[in-house]
């Protein structure tokens, strides 16, 4: 499953078993929107680190009052996305704009449409993550 649900995930992720206390983690290689979105349609919620490149340009990165706002409805989870998984249309901080901040520094955007959140933090390197969770 390289960022779409292909014939053998729709035994492996039925549509009619729904609402499954199951959390679905992967790392950058597997993250998509796509996929993201395809989980959530069918009850599932999946985490995964995003590549930036795989972050939509539509994604705008909201601020800290946002994120406390998520946590306090009770959003969690955490996974890396690779950059070219984060779609175009979402407007977050590319890598070389996250080099320049420092360590801890992190940015995020709240797709409310597919019930995505994306968000960026440099650490060592520039590190991003997406979660239906």
């Amino acid at each position: 499953m390289c960022g779409s649900l292909d014939s053998d995930a729709r035994y492996m992720f039925p549509y009619d078993v729904k609402n499954l206390q199951m959390y679905i983690y992967f790392d950058n290689l597997f993250t998509s929107m796509t996929l993201l979105q395809e989980l959530r349609n069918r009850g599932y919620h999946g985490t995964g680190t995003i590549r930036e490149n795989r972050i939509p340009k539509s994604c705008k990165i909201k601020n800290n009052k946002e994120m406390q706002e998520l946590r306090n409805r009770g959003y969690h989870g955490t996974g890396t996305i690779r950059e070219n998984r984060i779609p175009k249309s979402c407007k977050i901080k590319n890598n070389k704009e996250m080099k320049k901040e420092n360590r801890g520094e992190y940015t995020s955007q709240l797709d409310r449409k597919n019930g995505i959140i994306v968000w960026k933090w440099m650490d060592n390197s520039v590190v991003a993550a997406a979660s239906t969770t």
